[in-house]
């Protein structure tokens, strides 16, 4: 299992309000080296990304720069295809990633074993979301891209 993901605490400019929870707790430290802690900051990380760029494409959309908007969308997707490689990548080991989101933020990033799930981790799941981007255009206030 390769996680392809460095941590984002590490490097200068980190937003640490656009870092999301691990579980509900903060994210395990570079020290933990367990599978789990090695998943969850490889998961927080992507989600960070998707986080960061998000922002960085309200910000464009407040400003009514559409240069800014193409490019942050173009990033958004390939932060997204790389995320979704990444939880393919735990899934073939029987794990799931799920986000929680608050608005257009992923607030939490939770693991759940795919393979041995029961009722209480079932009605868990309800509280996590995949992403979902609302934007409205600055000239006609309309839902949309």
């Amino acid at each position: 299992m390769t996680m392809e993901n460095e941590d984002p605490r590490t490097k200068p400019g980190f937003r640490p309000e656009l870092f999301p929870t691990c579980n509900g707790q903060p994210c395990p430290p570079l020290e933990q080296t367990d599978p789990e802690s090695c998943i969850l900051r490889s998961a927080a990380a992507a989600y960070y990304e998707i986080n960061e760029l998000l922002d960085r494409l309200l910000t464009a959309n407040r400003n009514s720069d559409s240069s800014g908007r193409l490019e942050a969308l173009k990033q958004i997707k390939q932060a997204n295809e790389r995320r979704n490689k990444l939880a393919d990548q735990f899934e073939t080991e029987g794990l799931e990633i799920r986000p929680k989101l608050s608005g257009w933020k992923t607030v939490d990033v939770g693991l759940i074993e795919t393979l041995a799930r029961d009722a209480d981790q079932d009605r868990q799941q309800a509280e996590y979301f995949d992403l979902v981007i609302p934007i409205s255009s600055p000239k006609d206030k309309q839902p949309g891209l």
